[in-house]
């Protein structure tokens, strides 16, 4: 269903709709652990930028940052609706934000939810990104909307940008670029 593999090499981690992440060890390809929690299909799967912390999150409304040493959940952020979507976690591992019918940003080290905002002309989100210096997220609509939040200055979300295009998937660069890819014109 969703994959990713650890920034630092050493584990690939694979959600699937029986609500199971498995981690593997990539070099062997064995089976290193699974994590069991999560009551329903697991949309994505995204390590933290040490490696050793884990974010999933699932069509059980629930945010789950695992701590891959011990399998535990070491944070659980509930969200409002099942249709959750767009997992990023914040370059330096101090954020993660998804959306579930609203943004929703959480400090992984306190625990709690820091913005919980509604995004205008967005139904869906694709994706949502963290900008490289951690200030900005940028939420991509599966409509194309491209919407932007400060999250120390207003955090009042602004559209950036608007595709005439559904899209099909997007990438931040580290260069700090967005490529978004939409369906091919017929």
């Amino acid at each position: 269903w969703c994959s990713t593999f650890a920034p630092q090499g050493g584990y690939f981690a694979l959600g699937s709709d029986d609500r199971i992440i498995r981690l593997y060890d990539a070099p062997t390809q064995k089976l290193s652990r699974s994590l069991i929690g999560h009551t329903e299909r697991i949309e994505s799967v995204l390590f933290h930028p040490n490696c050793s912390l884990l974010g999933s999150l699932s069509y059980d409304a629930a945010l789950r940052i695992w701590d891959i040493r011990s399998g535990e959940t070491c944070r659980l952020f509930l969200g409002e609706a099942c249709n959750n979507s767009g997992l990023s976690i914040s370059p330096n591992g101090q954020y993660a934000a998804f959306f579930d019918g609203r943004l929703k940003i959480c400090d992984i080290g306190k625990g709690e939810f820091i913005i919980d905002t509604q995004l205008d002309n967005i139904k869906s989100v694709e994706s949502t990104y963290f900008s490289a210096d951690t200030n900005y997220v940028y939420a991509v609509g599966s409509e194309g909307t491209i919407m932007c939040i400060n999250l120390f200055d207003n955090q009042t979300p602004t559209e950036i940008y608007r595709l005439d295009s559904n899209v099909v998937s997007s990438r931040f660069l580290k260069s700090g670029d967005l490529v978004i890819v939409t369906p091919a014109e017929t």
